[in-house]
């Protein structure tokens, strides 16, 4: 939960974890991956200069219940001073799905949002607002399809995907690669990429 009297002078993001997290004690271990360092992705945000709000979700989370409470968070934040454009979410894989909840929900023009990745094709979130940056690999084994959601997503403030070439798959959001990381700590900073 975000802090009760925020710093609005501070940009805060939530970091949301990839589904293998859920329920374990924040470093399982995938077969094909690794380790998903969770805690090591938090800590990089932080140095980043970044107020994180994160945790390691309950086993089977529901993502229309997250992606409440997430919104409301955010709510939470601005009713209390802090501007939309210091506001971002980050979410891998589950994580990205709800994510991509929470930006359909809120229509915040400046909130900005990283999907690392979550834009699975044959997935059916449009409506999405704020600044939208999409990153995945391009040998991950799930099909995404980013131009797809963006162009049904009319009221974004603005939208971009990024596809790498590391050949990590979906273990490319298991550790704090700068392949996304420096992406996205741009997009949080100023709402583009360069």
């Amino acid at each position: 939960m975000p802090p009760s009297n925020p710093d609005s002078d501070k940009t805060y993001v939530f970091y949301l974890h990839g589904q293998i997290v859920e329920g374990s004690d924040g470093r399982p271990v995938s077969r094909e991956h690794g380790p998903y360092e969770f805690q090591m992705i938090v800590e990089a945000l932080r140095d980043s200069g970044f107020v994180v709000i994160s945790e390691v979700r309950s086993r089977d989370t529901d993502v229309e219940t997250y992606a409440r409470s997430v919104a409301t968070w955010i709510e939470g934040l601005v009713a209390s001073g802090v501007p939309p454009g210091q506001i971002a979410v980050i979410g891998g894989s589950k994580g990205g799905i709800i994510a991509l909840r929470v930006s359909a929900s809120l229509p915040l023009e400046e909130v900005r949002y990283v999907i690392l990745p979550g834009v699975f094709r044959g997935g059916t979130d449009s409506g999405l607002h704020g600044r939208v940056l999409s990153i995945h690999d391009e040998s991950d084994r799930f099909p995404m399809d980013p131009a797809g959601y963006l162009s049904r997503s009319p009221e974004l403030s603005e939208g971009n995907f990024i596809v790498t070439r590391t050949g990590m798959g979906h273990g490319l959001i298991f550790q704090p690669h700068r392949e996304w990381m420096d992406f996205a700590v741009d997009w949080i900073r100023n709402g583009s990429i360069d």
